[in-house]
């Protein structure tokens, strides 16, 4: 199982370095295939909050800086920052930054690339007119500047640890000006000077994408074409995969992966913790969550073991609130979990104090609320119901709903819910904890308003020294344990398959099948099928 640790802050990087040759050496050539679950309603990659988006686009566009992304790696356990249109920059000063960009990079109509253009397009993003996702990670910005075509430099209003891994996000992608200012309908239309080009789209079947033969970061990229086949189920997925018409794929579990991987018998395979972890948000503002010994009572009644047990078939990891347990040396160490309440096995003594809890809350009698659910997270549906079932045992009748994600999301942001269950962290959580946590973050509609939990918050936001950071987030936790401001469930481990052709994946460690970096993906053409279709 592939596990990862913390991001601790970026250095100002060097020049690029040369890539020292191991193994087999990148191929130019050949169609990659991909089978996708869902189809995205445009092509605006700012303007949206699904990750299905940035999944389908981002490969025509590049970021300022980027991680170092390694092919079949954990790059989770670093995220140290590197160039990309920024071939270097450096900090001044702790709240200065001075980018130089790349000369020589062109977009994908063959307009010249300049430091200005990342200047108007961080300016449009965090404009707060637009509404843009991607504004949060340029929201503590105080000017940025562009004298000249390859100088950008950008004060911050206070010292940010994790300043420019916000720049690596996809929301942050740079835009182009000049297609924005000629009146293009940037929902039709996607010039960036990414890897690959965009060659067509069609809503229903998916997107057809070129290589950029202009691209800056030579020799990549190495494939001709890439297919991304959109609207396909998990069947057909499967299928498809089987029929050598899919080159990769994930599954969610052990039985799932078996079947294929006696199906195709030379697929490659590897298991990794999934990015995020799984908790109960509850409405703390009203009955029944607004009383500490209710989320505690459901708290101790949950019992994690039987859910990994259960649903990961013994490959899942409990975790503390709020955060991804693998991240290790950050996170309340997995020994001292299992020793607490709501994790200790047995649970006759969890189960019993859970009773008191809600009799002395005036529960005696049990006590029923409903826990929404998003239809579209594969893992969230079948683990409602164990939980369900757990919590009967206590005399807590939850009515759980499974919604379509758009009505889901609507209910969520208006506040209209009991209890839901999501994801709230991941292994790198700064953002999320700011977002969800903090009191008058963006997503913050529980609410949660805690001083301590604030204070905390901003520490480590501001906190260059790493052991002094480690030591803050493990407090941050027992502050959210003390409270249970949302109650943690489990982490599922996933299962990554691809065909043997295939090279040069940079997974997203997410629940589909995402590369990060397409720039690096190449195909042994020689052992690909011929004609497929």
């Amino acid at each position: 199982m592939i596990t990862a640790a913390p991001a601790a802050p970026s250095a100002p990087a060097p020049a690029d370095q040369p890539a020292q040759p191991s193994g087999p050496q990148p191929q130019q050539g050949g169609i990659f295939y991909l089978a996708a679950a869902r189809a995205i309603p445009h092509l605006y990659l700012w303007d949206n909050e699904s990750s299905n988006v940035q999944a389908s686009l981002h490969m025509a566009y590049d970021t300022l800086v980027e991680l170092d992304f390694k092919a079949f790696d954990d790059w989770r356990t670093h995220f140290r920052v590197v160039p990309s249109l920024a071939e270097k920059w450096e900090m001044k000063n702790p709240t200065t930054y001075l980018f130089q960009v790349r000369q020589g990079v062109k977009w994908h109509d063959g307009t010249p690339f300049t430091a200005r253009d990342v200047a108007w397009a961080y300016e449009f993003l965090r404009d707060p007119a637009h509404k843009f996702s991607g504004r949060r990670s340029l929201e503590d910005v105080e000017q940025i500047t562009a004298p000249d075509d390859r100088t950008l430099q950008i004060t911050t209003k206070s010292p940010q640890v994790n300043f420019l891994v916000g720049l690596t996000d996809n929301n942050t992608s740079i835009m182009a000006r000049h297609v924005h200012e000629r009146g293009d309908n940037m929902r039709q239309v996607a010039i960036g000077t990414g890897p690959f080009k965009l060659e067509s789209y069609d809503r229903e079947k998916g997107f057809v994408y070129v290589r950029n033969e202009d691209y800056w970061n030579k020799p990549q990229p190495y494939l001709d074409k890439l297919r991304i086949f959109t609207g396909l189920d998990r069947s057909a997925q499967t299928a498809a995969f089987t029929a050598r018409q899919n080159d990769v794929i994930k599954t969610t579990d052990k039985p799932q992966a078996d079947p294929l991987l006696r199906a195709v018998a030379d697929a490659k395979h590897l298991t990794f913790l999934r990015d995020t972890e799984q908790s109960i948000a509850m409405k703390l503002d009203k009955p029944p969550f607004n009383d500490l010994r209710v989320r505690q009572a459901v708290h101790l009644a949950i019992d994690r073991q039987a859910l990994i047990n259960t649903l990961t078939f013994g490959t899942g990891l409990a975790h503390p609130p709020g955060m991804n347990g693998g991240r290790t040396g950050w996170v309340i160490p997995q020994e001292e979990l299992k020793a607490l309440p709501g994790w200790r096995q047995p649970k006759e003594q969890d189960r019993a104090e859970a009773k008191r809890l809600l009799a002395e809350a005036g529960y005696a009698g049990g006590l029923s609320f409903e826990m929404k659910v998003d239809k579209s997270h594969t893992v969230a549906a079948p683990q409602a119901e164990v939980v369900a079932a757990q919590l009967r045992e206590i005399g807590v009748n939850v009515k759980l709903s499974v919604l379509e994600s758009g009505v889901h999301e609507k209910a969520i942001a208006e506040g209209d819910f009991d209890a839901y269950l999501d994801s709230f962290a991941r292994f790198s959580p700064e953002k999320e904890w700011n977002e969800y946590f903090r009191s008058g973050g963006r997503l913050n509609r529980f609410p949660i308003n805690d001083r301590e939990l604030d204070r905390l918050i901003e520490a480590q936001n501001t906190e260059f020294d790493e052991a002094k950071r480690k030591q803050m987030w493990i407090d941050l936790q027992r502050v959210m344990l003390k409270n249970l401001f949302v109650i943690p469930t489990i982490i599922y481990t996933n299962y990554l398959i691809w065909q043997p052709w295939v090279n040069g994946w940079v997974d997203n460690f997410a629940g589909q099948a995402s590369n990060v970096d397409w720039g690096q993906t190449w195909l042994d053409v020689a052992k690909v099928p011929p004609g497929r279709s």
